[in-house]
């Protein structure tokens, strides 16, 4: 996401700010600790105006920090839900976790009764699992949820603990591409044949 935005950045200010602007970035590898590392060199080095974040746990983490130093806050992916509350100085371009969960939970609860949903245990799909919990208050589908961390690549228990209580849809509730394909994968390998719905990719 973060080459993706860089990228973008670096052709709007080429292409269309005569490269009026000076652009510095940091890798704060989409962690909390590491964005509040990188917030403070821009605030007290580089003496920024304004900062850009990509990930919801560290637009999150950084903004006190930005905050405090008046430096305008935006992104361009960060969706959780909580990313609006965390400061008056933040500004982002993506839609709310909360809209996105609605719809996808709607549409979910038209067809299924008893739904699987993998949750990463990082700060985007935790928070897109409470919302997904938030539209579900009347129990209108059962909801079977596990957690898995993000370094796990073999889901095959958790998969099999989902064909037992024969779940009849799967949300693959992921915070990076590399673990949604490989619960994709094993899947298609155990032949869970139901349909299956992220909001990731």
């Amino acid at each position: 996401w973060g080459i993706d935005v860089k990228n973008a950045m670096l052709f709007a200010n080429k292409h269309f700010a005569d490269n009026n602007y000076q652009i510095i970035f940091e890798d704060d590898k989409c962690l909390g600790k590491d964005a509040v590392t990188v917030a403070h060199k821009f605030v007290e080095i580089d003496h920024v105006q304004f900062a850009v974040g990509s990930c919801s746990a560290t637009v999150l983490s950084a903004a006190p920090v930005y905050a405090a130093a008046n430096v305008i806050q935006m992104s361009s992916v960060a969706s959780s839900s909580k990313v609006g509350k965390a400061s008056p100085a933040i500004y982002r371009t993506i839609p709310s976790d909360r809209d996105s969960a609605r719809v996808l939970y709607s549409y979910i609860a038209q067809k299924h009764q008893v739904l699987g949903v993998l949750t990463e245990t990082a700060d985007y799909s935790s928070d897109f699992y409470e919302e997904i919990l938030s539209n579900n208050k009347d129990g209108k589908i059962k909801i079977i949820n596990e957690f898995y961390l993000p370094e796990e690549s073999n889901f095959s228990s958790l998969l099999l603990k989902f064909k037992k209580a024969k779940i009849d849809g799967v949300l693959v509730n992921a915070n990076s591409e590399r673990s949604f394909f490989t619960i994709l994968k094993q899947i298609k390998s155990l032949r869970i044949q139901v349909p299956i719905y992220g909001a990731l990719i």
